[in-house]
């Protein structure tokens, strides 16, 4: 009767962690997808800052 409680339980917590890891995987692709993004931003912002001080600089 103790291995049936125990087995149980097993499955019981099985889907309950696989569920979490799932939330958390989610949430940390999210968290990686937008931490790139902003990368891409800050990136852009840069090159689109340079070109514009060069472009100011060749005008004087």
């Amino acid at each position: 009767m103790a291995a049936l409680n125990l087995i149980a339980a097993c499955i019981e917590v099985i889907p309950i962690s696989v569920h979490r890891d799932t939330i958390v995987g989610s949430v940390l692709s999210i968290l990686d997808v937008l931490v790139v993004r902003l990368r891409w931003l800050v990136l852009a912002a840069s090159v689109s800052l340079r070109m514009q001080i060069g472009i100011i600089c060749m005008l004087k």
